[in-house]
């Protein structure tokens, strides 16, 4: 079911985690009172089966698109990037004010007449930004450590080429660096 099919006053459709599985049970072939026994009888049987007939389309067919599910990392990452465009925009916009002002003769206007970056709330924004920013940015040096950890619990054997960035094979030995000739 796409979103343009959501109905907002079905029961299933409210919860997008329950429509999935409810859509992913009848592609794979279970019957409305399957479903509805397998989710402990909430739905019930008849709003499973009124879900089906009235919001999947073609039914009968046991095809219905199911949206894929995003994940909570996946729905944080979009809101950071909001915040940070919302944040960008509106500084962006109050330069632009600004400016026009002073070309008006109004030279003692300043940006943070009309967005103060520093006040309470806007630090508050700021600070949430960042520290989701650098969550990610501890993920993300994890995930680039563990190819390196891989080779290091490996001993000594030349990396798989796919490891390898640039998919060329290194050849030669792996020598600890205090085991290395000085150069």
């Amino acid at each position: 079911m796409t979103d343009s099919q959501y109905m907002p006053r079905c029961a299933v459709c409210k919860n997008p985690n329950l429509r999935r599985l409810i859509e992913l049970g009848w592609n794979a072939k279970m019957t409305a009172s399957d479903i509805a026994n397998a989710l402990g009888g909430v739905p019930s049987t008849a709003v499973v089966t009124k879900h089906i007939k009235e919001h999947a389309g073609d039914a009968v067919a046991r095809n219905i698109p199911v949206m894929e599910a995003r994940s909570t990392r996946a729905r944080i990452d979009d809101l950071m990037r909001r915040m940070l465009d919302e944040l960008e925009t509106r500084v962006e916009f109050a330069e632009q004010w600004t400016a026009k002002a002073r070309e008006s003769g109004n030279e003692e206007v300043e940006p943070s007449d009309l967005f103060d970056l520093l006040s309470k709330n806007n630090q508050a924004a700021i600070a949430t930004i960042l520290k989701m920013q650098d969550q990610t940015d501890k993920r993300e040096g994890k995930k680039a450590t563990v190819a390196v950890d891989l080779m290091r619990l490996m001993g000594g054997t030349a990396p798989p080429s796919h490891l390898i960035e640039d998919g060329v094979t290194i050849e030669g030995e792996i020598v600890a660096e205090e085991d290395a000739p000085a150069e």
